[in-house]
């Protein structure tokens, strides 16, 4: 094909043609160079002929054009995509004086300079692709997938105004064109982000909630498109983070029933579209709704697969969708782990069991993972028993008799922890008081919630509170006079969005209906932007006080980070608002640190993933990530540390953060807080 395109070149070139002239030489050396294989060099000598491209012959002028094509063509199949978008940037101008098949050819030139930029943006190759989308729309009326590339390039590197005016430009001409409408919902998200980086939440969520409206107004034109379906999915999955992180929790409840509706109908309106399919799944995976993530993902997965089958479909789609399948196999084994935690956790191991071998059958490249995890599930399940044979087996104390109940209350066993306290209450008891016990077996208990419900103003701060029969609102509200003075006179933040605080009639409640991964040996909860704890007859009025500053620390740290912060960061922060560092706190760590029990600061995640509810791990955690942000102050100073929850909210990533914030690498911090110890 190569020579037989070098020879048709070289008849109309041949010397004393009539077609000769001065740009025939540099069209002979580039084809000479594409003959041995030299494409690039040839392509930079056809673009050296264009330049004399007006005083050239109608041969040369003929030859200049199919030459760019054919090179740009070539570079184009072999990804060499930057060169080939240099060629046919050079080309489009010429190409509208080509004779004969002048429509043809013009199409053909705009097709690939569209592909190649396209395929730049999917790379994050973003700003080579502009000079190719400009070229475009300055050669022809632009399509609104071209306006919308560019605008995506744009935002791509950071040009957000000239995203917007590019976005604002577009629409004037396609106003329901759903690529845009999806560019300009991105656009709006990262505008946003940008609001929220900079501390402007009203801004942040004006600018958001006037793309919706946008979205809204073009669904009533157009209610079948897909694509509108899903940038409104986007812009609500944006809003639901954004009401979470601000004490929104109702809104938040509904703008994820709204992000989900808005992908799903995506999804189905349009079929062969993995997109959709996927970021519904990824929603549903940071939600910790496992099932239905993984049901959305595979979905996905399904798609992709389809895309990259297709023998017509372009090699960089195909490409583009092994890589979503690769995305979604990564998602779907997270997805399977995170059930086999959960069930471990709650003592389900059958299950846990189950579904690690459904993921060694589906997914062998994450056998290393499973068999980890398997092992793990087997030495959980061997310690639980060993804990219930124990414990059973001593019946008279009343000491070993709670803790079995501790541990049937982890299994959500109900009926056999209620039990086992009773039995504790006949025995001798220790280390735990009958009070103490009286309030597990209130815990136990399946007690209908009929909540009380009030609205009251408590500083500048709006609060809504929720509490069943048992405890006055009176009381929580003078608590909660308190509590706020405390974190108000600790953080230099003030808070946005609301307060809202919901009491459980019960611990067995709590754990039931609160949010995923509570633990039994939690008293409260700070989840998806509320407050929540549960009612036990013989809490003291301290403890009560204790759980309210714990936990709205967690809400100054959700709002202050973008919901960004490890866990280890707003537990130890939050323990250390609400109890400082007491003596007995050190004593412990230093024991757990002479144990050789601490645990490395990059596994502290995994950890508390693990140990949601293993109490005994969960100790040590908090304990540690106390100690952590305790030395973390004492060394460094709070304001830093609160230097540190602004750079989180920017987005960058934790240890980037650290870094940031302290001027040290995470590994150089940890050698020297473990000196403090040792």
């Amino acid at each position: 094909m190569r020579r037989a395109f070098a020879f048709l070149l070289l008849v109309v070139l041949l010397p004393g043609s009539a077609w000769a002239g001065p740009a025939a030489k540099i069209v002979q050396k580039a084809i000479s160079l594409s003959t041995q294989g030299d494409h690039l060099g040839a392509l930079e000598l056809y673009r050296e002929a264009a330049k004399g491209f007006k005083g050239a012959s109608v041969g040369e002028q003929d030859a200049i054009r199919k030459g760019l094509l054919h090179e740009s063509s070539l570079l184009f199949e072999k990804n060499k995509f930057e060169a080939a978008i240099g060629g046919l940037v050079t080309l489009l101008p010429l190409a509208r004086c080509h004779q004969g098949s002048c429509q043809s050819f013009i199409i053909q030139v705009r097709m690939l300079l569209e592909n190649a930029a396209m395929t730049m943006i999917l790379t994050d190759r973003s700003q080579a692709a502009i000079p190719a989308l400009e070229a475009l729309l300055q050669d022809s009326p632009g399509t609104p997938m071209r306006w919308a590339l560019l605008a995506r390039a744009y935002l791509e590197i950071g040009e957000l105004e000239r995203a917007g005016q590019t976005l604002r430009r577009a629409l004037s001409l396609h106003p329901a064109a759903p690529e845009l409408l999806f560019v300009k919902a991105t656009l709006a998200g990262t505008m946003a982000r940008r609001e929220v980086a900079r501390s402007g939440y009203q801004r942040a969520e004006f600018l958001m909630q006037d793309a919706v409206r946008d979205l809204q107004a073009a669904l009533l034109r157009k209610p079948k498109a897909g694509g509108i379906h899903r940038a409104l999915g986007t812009l609500k999955a944006s809003l639901w983070v954004y009401y979470r992180a601000t004490g929104q929790y109702k809104k938040a409840a509904q703008t994820l029933d709204a992000a989900e509706v808005a992908f799903t109908d995506s999804a189905h309106l349009d079929p062969n579209n993995p997109e959709p399919a996927f970021e519904l799944g990824n929603l549903l995976f940071t939600a910790q709704d496992w099932v239905w993530a993984e049901v959305w993902l595979r979905e996905a997965q399904a798609r992709y697969r389809r895309i990259s089958k297709r023998r017509k479909e372009p090699e960089v789609n195909r490409a583009a969708a092994r890589r979503g399948m690769q995305r979604c196999e990564e998602r779907i084994a997270a997805a399977l782990f995170n059930r086999a935690i959960d069930s471990v956790n709650t003592a389900r191991f059958d299950l846990a069991r189950e579904l690690l071998q459904a993921a060694a059958k589906k997914m062998p490249a994450a056998a290393a993972q499973v068999n980890e995890l398997a092992g793990w599930v087997l030495a959980r399940r061997s310690l639980f028993q060993r804990k219930v044979d124990r414990l059973g087996a001593d019946s008279d104390s009343g000491d070993a008799q709670a803790a079995l109940g501790d541990l049937w209350m982890r299994a959500r066993r109900y009926q056999l922890a209620r039990m086992a306290y009773q039995r504790a209450l006949k025995g001798e008891m220790k280390s735990v008081r009958p009070e103490q016990i009286q309030d597990r077996i209130h815990g136990t208990m399946e007690m209908e919630d009929e909540p009380a419900t009030l609205k009251t103003q408590v500083g500048s701060l709006e609060v809504g509170l929720e509490t069943p029969a048992g405890v006055e609102s009176a009381f929580l509200q003078s608590l909660l006079q308190k509590a706020h003075a405390m974190t108000m006179s600790v953080f230099p933040h003030r808070l946005n969005g609301p307060l809202g605080i919901k009491v459980f009639a019960n611990r067995r409640a709590f754990l039931e209906q609160a949010a995923p991964r509570v633990g039994v040996s939690q008293s409260g909860f700070y989840a998806y932007g509320r407050v929540v704890t549960f009612h036990e007859p013989h809490r003291s009025q301290g403890k009560w006080l204790e759980i309210l500053v714990h936990e709205i620390t967690h809400r100054y740290v959700d709002e202050m980070t973008y919901s960004r912060a490890p866990r280890w960061l707003s537990e130890g922060l939050a323990l250390w608002v609400s109890e400082k560092w007491p003596v007995e706190k050190r004593v412990q760590f230093e024991r757990l640190a002479s144990e050789g029990r601490l645990i490395p600061w990059s596994e502290m995640e995994k950890h508390f993933t693990r140990n949601w509810n293993n109490p005994e791990e969960t100790r040590v955690l908090y304990l540690q990530s106390q100690h952590m942000v305790h030395w973390l102050i004492k060394r460094f100073t709070f304001t830093r540390l609160m230097v540190l929850l602004d750079t989180l909210r920017t987005g960058q990533a934790v240890d980037d953060a650290m870094v940031s914030a302290y001027g040290l690498p995470v590994e150089i911090m940890e050698i020297h807080w473990a000196r403090e110890f040792q």
